[in-house]
């Protein structure tokens, strides 16, 4: 019987090994493409993070972010469409970073009184600030040049920390334990003085060797703040007692 040209391949195939069909490389699957896509983004979003923070948004170019990125500048183009898109997706991602990380959830200190509770506060924040300062340097771009991005910041995602610090010093207030000064100063008196230190850390670091990334200095730095807010500079004459 004469052998088909089928069964010649086929009997060559399993002398070799070989398949009798050509082995082609396939086209990627959806998935896989969205998961690159996925990946580009995240790559400009974090670049976005880091330049953002660093320039501004009026100096920043896509074509920065693009070159941190190590991508072409229309990639940047196909995923956002304008600069101001890529900046809420910087800022999105930087909060979603941070929420995981320091959550606004406080139920945990609802049994302690105003005054530890917001002690507390003021340690979470300053830990965050040493952690992470890009929010607190993009904070202070936008507060320079108050606009609909600063609106659009404080809207979404400012208001409910800084109304946590608020509710705080409120119930402080309305029990006693604080004095009745403005709430609004008290809450950016803690928050502007814990990221505008962490802002100037190179100067820290310029005048005095500290490294307040550190985390001896990062309690130290709790420590004076906590002391300063609640107890004043003032040292009690000797022999005076602890009052509190």
């Amino acid at each position: 019987m004469v052998a088909t040209l089928d069964s010649l391949k086929n009997d060559f195939g399993r002398k070799t090994g070989k398949s009798s069909h050509r082995s082609r490389r396939g086209r990627p699957s959806l998935a896989e493409m969205a998961n690159r896509r996925e990946s580009s983004q995240e790559r400009l979003v974090k670049s976005a993070i880091g330049a953002f923070a660093k320039h501004g948004f009026e100096t920043v170019t896509t074509g920065l972010i693009a070159e941190n990125a190590g991508m072409a500048q229309s990639m940047v183009y196909y995923h956002f469409k304008t600069k101001e898109q890529i900046w809420k997706a910087a800022i999105e991602q930087l909060m979603r970073d941070l929420g995981e990380r320091f959550p606004l959830a406080t139920d945990e200190l609802k049994d302690l009184d105003p005054v530890n509770r917001l002690k507390v506060l003021v340690r979470r924040f300053v830990r965050m600030s040493a952690l992470d300062i890009s929010l607190s340097r993009i904070m202070i771009h936008e507060g320079t040049t108050p606009g609909p991005r600063l609106i659009w910041l404080a809207e979404r995602f400012l208001k409910p920390g800084f109304e946590l610090f608020d509710e705080t010093v409120t119930e402080g207030i309305k029990s006693g334990h604080l004095k009745d000064l403005p709430v609004y100063t008290v809450t950016h008196t803690i928050i502007s003085a814990a990221a505008m230190t962490y802002c100037l850390a190179p100067v820290v670091e310029a005048t005095h060797g500290v490294d307040l990334g550190d985390e001896v200095a990062m309690n130290e730095l709790a420590d004076s703040f906590l002391t300063i807010l609640f107890d004043g500079l003032l040292a009690k004459p000797k022999g005076e007692g602890d009052s509190s």
